[in-house]
């Protein structure tokens, strides 16, 4: 298990933000190794860009780009929505990075 969350100061909306820790989070697991992933996201909209692929002139049409052409370097990447209540740890994760400024992992 792995919760992480990062301060994305350049990001302008909730979704360009998720869709953009999701990008990360399959670069963390590249580096480290992984090849069988699966993410969770309590943003279901972009779950769902993601699963369904949206049109590169979307605000998130180029990270979802860049994601769909990682993914294809996993044996097996699975995208899930995740209610917030489901999704705690990464919940208290933000909130520490909201207070420090700083990015925080949490391995299990």
């Amino acid at each position: 298990f792995l919760a992480a969350a990062t301060n994305l100061r350049y990001a302008t909306n909730h979704p360009i933000m998720e869709a953009q820790a999701i990008l990360q989070g399959l670069k963390l697991a590249m580096e480290q190794g992984w090849r069988k992933v699966i993410l969770e996201s309590h943003a279901e909209n972009v779950i769902t860009e993601i699963n369904i692929g949206i049109p590169p002139i979307m605000p998130n049409g180029n990270i979802i780009e860049e994601i769909k052409l990682l993914v294809e370097k996993f044996i097996y990447c699975q995208f899930s929505f995740t209610r917030r209540l489901g999704n705690q740890a990464t919940h208290e994760l933000v909130k520490l990075v909201n207070i420090t400024g700083c990015n925080k992992v949490w391995f299990d």
